[in-house]
């Protein structure tokens, strides 16, 4: 959209463009394997003109917890990008306005918020979630001409939910029909849980389900492109650090 810098402000208080990259794309050692990190739920900013709405439909607190943004996910990413020096995309909008990590086909993509914007502020939201997509496929494209791609994307999870607590300190989200995501996954969840933490993989939510990394399988093939998401459970606190630096110091090694 003209008229905006990429990640600034449009006069509607939606951006033109989402994702900012941070340093350079990460290789490790003389192969050709380059990662890409991506943080879609990073954020639980509301635009001014629907806080009000927000806070009547959800509750003040809530939009200070998981039902907003991921806790602790985008602190969790940018670490694991300056230890990798590796790209980072990042939204800047509350899932509660539209979710990244969910196809635009999607019933979930559109929240009680959402529908609740006029159509002018729905539309600015389509555009900003298809640009973010649009931005990581592109360096994807550029990228995956020389190298391997190993995808991470960066979430949290609530350490309870609907009653039920959730039994790991660390998920690992992927397709087990690829190989490459499912050795990758097998090795980071074994190097975790040797120091200590109680590591799942497709927990607490399935690798294939509706999300970025399933949507990005689709246009490249998993001897190139490898999508594995991150899940924190929430609890572990700043605790999140030490895990990310655990995975930094393996991912050097793949």
């Amino acid at each position: 959209m003209s008229g905006a810098l990429a990640g600034g402000a449009m006069a509607t208080g939606i951006p033109a463009a989402p994702s900012r990259v941070v340093s350079q794309a990460s290789r490790t050692r003389e192969t050709t394997l380059k990662i890409i990190l991506s943080c879609e739920h990073a954020s639980g900013r509301i635009p001014k003109s629907s806080l009000g709405q927000a806070k009547r439909l959800y509750g003040r607190a809530a939009l200070d917890s998981h039902i907003a943004y991921d806790l602790f996910a985008l602190d969790a990413a940018r670490r694991l990008a300056r230890r990798l020096r590796a790209p980072l995309f990042y939204g800047s909008w509350s899932r509660l306005c539209i979710d990244l990590n969910r196809s635009l086909s999607s019933p979930a993509v559109r929240s009680a918020l959402f529908r609740s914007m006029n159509p002018r502020q729905q539309e600015r939201f389509a555009v900003y979630h298809a640009d973010y997509r649009a931005s990581i496929k592109e360096l994807i494209e550029k990228e995956i001409r020389d190298s391997r791609i190993l995808h991470i994307s960066v979430h949290s999870f609530t350490p309870v939910l609907n009653g039920m607590t959730r039994s790991c300190d660390v998920g690992l989200l992927y397709d087990p029909s690829r190989k490459g995501e499912k050795r990758t996954s097998k090795i980071l969840a074994d190097k975790i849980r040797d120091a200590g933490y109680k590591v799942r993989r497709n927990y607490p939510y399935r690798g294939t389900s509706d999300g970025l990394t399933t949507a990005l399988r689709k246009g490249f093939s998993g001897e190139r492109y490898a999508g594995i998401e991150l899940e924190l459970n929430q609890a572990l606190g700043t605790g999140c650090a030490k895990v990310v630096d655990l995975l930094a110091e393996h991912l050097k090694d793949l």
